[in-house]
Order: C-alpha cells, then structure tokens, then sequence
C-alpha cells in the first residue's frame, strides 16, 4: 500500500503512517495496518481499474494515491557509478535500510554513536550493524567500474589507445599506449582467471578532470556540482517502461535516482505531486550554491583532510577529531543544512509520530516521505558525481625561480620563471619493479612546460 522507503526506511524502519515494518528495543512488529486495506482499493476505471493499488501520498486515488511508483533501478546497460549501487538488495533484515550503498544516516538501532556494530540487539540478540558505514569503507577507495565493453575488439582498444573513441564513462581515458596491450588484458573475454584483469584495468586508466574532494573553495564545488546541468533526461512510460519519443532538457543540476525515471523534475514546491514520487531533483543555481556553500563549512569544520572517499562518504564517528554532526555524512548533512528537503519535512505528512524506543535523536529521514525519488540524498549526488571524486591529486603545478647576481656589484643582472604541470602515472621508476605494488615509486611525466614573466606570478 505504501513506498518501502519511508520515515524511517532510510535508517533501518518501515513507518508510513499506518505501516510500520522493524524492530525498535526488542520489540518486533513486522508489518500491521490499523486500517482495512479494501477500502482503499481503487474503483475508478480512468485510475486504473477496481483493485488497483495506490501508493505515495495516499493509498485513495481520490486523495492524490499513485498508482505506478519506482522506487529502485533494476540495471539495463552496464554501471558507471559505484552511487548506482544504493539500489542493490543487500539487506539481511527488515530493520537494515532500503538503499545502503552510498548513503550515511546513523542506524538509530546502534546505540552508541562512536561505533557503527552493537551486538544482542533485540529479543533475537542479534548484532546490529551499520551497513552502509561498513559497505562504504569496503567500497569507495578500492573498486571503480570501468565501462570496458566485455566485447572490446583489437580495434576498438586502438581507437581508445589514440583518443579516436571513448567509453561510455566518456572521463575515464586508456592511458597506456602499449602495442602490447590486448582485449584480454582488460575484458574477460577469453573466460580465463580474471583475478589479475582487476588491476591491470586501474592501471592502465586515469580520470580527466577529476574533482579533489578536499577542495574548500565554494566555486569549484559549485562549478563540480553544475556539471550535471543541461543534461537531455529520457522519460519512460510508467506502464510500459518503454522509451518515450520526448527528452526534457533541464536547466538545472540533474541528481536522479533513477537512471530511467518514469516523471519529470520534482520542484520542492509540492509533495502531492506525482513528480516527487517517481521523478527526479534537479537544483536550480541558487540550491546548487547553497550546498556548495555548507559543503565547505563542513570540510573547513573538520579541520583537516579526508584521507580517502570512504572517510568523506561515512558519518563521522562522535570520537573522531574535530568531528561534525554524527547522524549523516557530510555530503547529506550539507543538503540539510541547505535545506534542499525543507518542503518535504515541513509536509503535513511529516506529522506522524516516530516509532518508541528510539534512545538518541541522531537519526535523519524524519519525516514520512523521506527517501522518496524527491528527497534528495547523499547517494542520489554520489551516483552522478561519485566517479570523478578523488581524495588526492595526482596533477600538480609547480613554479620555479631563478636569477643570476653579478659577483662584481652584488645586483640581479637575470631573472627567470617558469611553470610545469606534471601528472603523476601509474608507470614504476625502477626498472623491473611491480608497479601494482603499494610502494611502488611512481613516475612522474611533464604535461606542459612554459616560461612566466613577473607579471605572471
């Protein structure tokens, strides 16, 4: 009758309303409606028919019930976003949260907010876990999809080899030249053992133009989060699930977590409308500044850097220094912050009290409607702009001077500047040493060269 990724769904409970699916201090309720649910069933033939089910805003077609929602992405075509996995299935247990991958919310479950386990949770005695803490940790710094067709042909690796193709991910680059490299060395083509396949990929690839996570300038983050603007979104029919004829190219910076939504730009005004249950976000310039704005206030909080994007991805631990907010990364705690689901959670539906035996009021997704396609999500930005994140920079520029002093006055007779940009590559500096070891030295290779006068510096 109602969405799966409500209230408090995106921490780990099931409440919308008169559903209420979880387990809260021991206590196991899976699934009771205080309601008879035919009494809502549809009877009206333009609303689909006697016995069609409505969700979203009301399980009456009347009082603004949907009837086709999506929830979750079910993959046509190869993943380009390790984001792409909050849709996964991975839950062992109702209590777990509907898209975990990406995400950060404090389970309200863990007690303890230093720790992302407690065990003998529950009259099961159980262990609770923080699963999207754990799964991100797993994830971010050691795995990448490729988009390397498993069909790569001879031809098709020259072209990427001389920049005359490119992969769908159209910002990952082939960056080896290598005659020597073949299809098999980055496909499974052959169907042999693949194990060392994982690493020659990586080290044959490099992203243009990767963003720096660490980055505390609020133009480069707005600018990084405005690629995703003027982009042609498809539309899907929400029966068929077959390609419209129409494409709506939006103005604003698209975040959607669908990848084939099924309605158009949600526009935080009204959470009756259809578009917040099935569309997608899309920010206009002003939210885009906003949360580029609290997205730095948060780092330069911290006081120090991200070591890696799982450090940046997770909720800071309560113990950790100089921390933030623990309910949420920081990604999701600058969205609130910006209020970019203010509408959603001043929504009358945000009225429906929380489940008892909550302990501590860390936990986000307070309201009914929260993790609906409309309430934008840490996941749902990371899905899009994960794959050009990185925690480091592997691109420096570097400026020298230099002069010559006449040793007979002690006066400058010369003076010189210059500047190179130079990238460091995966290729080892020490002959015959394995560059897939960790402590291999890198090679450092010149971009670009060029002399500066002072009006440069």
């Amino acid at each position: 009758m109602c969405g799966p990724a409500t209230w408090d769904k995106m921490n780990g409970n099931f409440y919308a309303s008169s559903i209420y699916t979880g387990e809260v201090a021991g206590t196991q309720a899976y699934g009771y409606l205080d309601d008879d649910p035919y009494g809502n069933i549809g009877d009206n033939d333009a609303a689909g028919g006697r016995f069609t089910g409505f969700s979203g805003g009301s399980v009456d077609f009347i009082e603004g019930g949907v009837a086709r929602t999506a929830l979750f992405d079910v993959p046509r075509e190869p993943l380009l976003s390790l984001g792409s996995l909050q849709h996964a299935n991975i839950g062992r247990y109702t209590i777990d949260p509907s898209y975990i991958i990406g995400n950060s919310f404090a389970p309200a479950r863990i007690r303890d907010l230093n720790d992302f386990h407690a065990t003998g949770y529950g009259d099961k005695n159980i262990d609770a876990w923080d699963l999207s803490y754990v799964l991100n940790q797993q994830l971010w710094d050691s795995y990448f999809f490729s988009s390397i067709p498993q069909g790569l042909t001879p031809a098709n690796l020259s072209d990427l080899q001389r920049d005359k193709g490119h992969l769908p991910n159209h910002r990952l680059r082939l960056i080896s030249r290598d005659a020597r490299l073949s299809p098999d060395d980055l496909t499974n083509n052959d169907g042999g053992d693949d194990s060392e396949t994982f690493y020659e990929v990586a080290s044959n690839m490099a992203i243009e133009g990767a963003f720096n996570i660490n980055s505390t300038s609020a133009e480069a983050w707005a600018a990084f989060l405005a690629s995703s603007r003027n982009l042609a979104i498809p539309s899907y029919h929400p029966d068929t699930a077959e390609l419209q004829n129409n494409t709506t190219t939006e103005s604003g910076a698209v975040f959607s977590r669908l990848m084939h939504p099924i309605d158009g730009k949600y526009d935080s005004i009204d959470v009756d409308g259809m578009t917040f249950w099935r569309g997608y976000r899309a920010l206009d310039d002003a939210e885009t500044q906003a949360l580029a704005t609290e997205i730095v206030a948060l780092i330069r909080q911290r006081g120090e850097p991200f070591s890696s994007l799982a450090e940046f991805v997770n909720r800071p631990l309560e113990d950790a220094p100089n921390n933030g907010p623990a309910r949420a990364g920081i990604l999701q705690e600058a969205v609130n912050r910006a209020g970019l689901n203010d509408a959603v959670l001043a929504d009358a539906y945000s009225g429906a009290p929380s489940p008892s035996g909550i302990t501590h009021n860390q936990f986000n997704g307070n309201a009914p409607t929260s993790g609906f396609p409309g309430y934008l999500t840490q996941a749902d930005i990371l899905q899009t702009l994960g794959p050009l994140m990185t925690a480091r920079s592997d691109t420096f520029t570097i400026r020298s001077y230099g002069d010559s002093i006449n040793p007979l006055t002690g006066n400058v007779d010369t003076q010189a500047w210059c500047e190179a940009v130079v990238q460091r590559m995966p290729e080892e500096t020490v002959h015959g040493q394995d560059h897939l070891a960790r402590d291999a030295n890198r090679r450092f290779r010149i971009i670009s060269f060029r002399w500066l006068t002072k009006s440069d510096i």
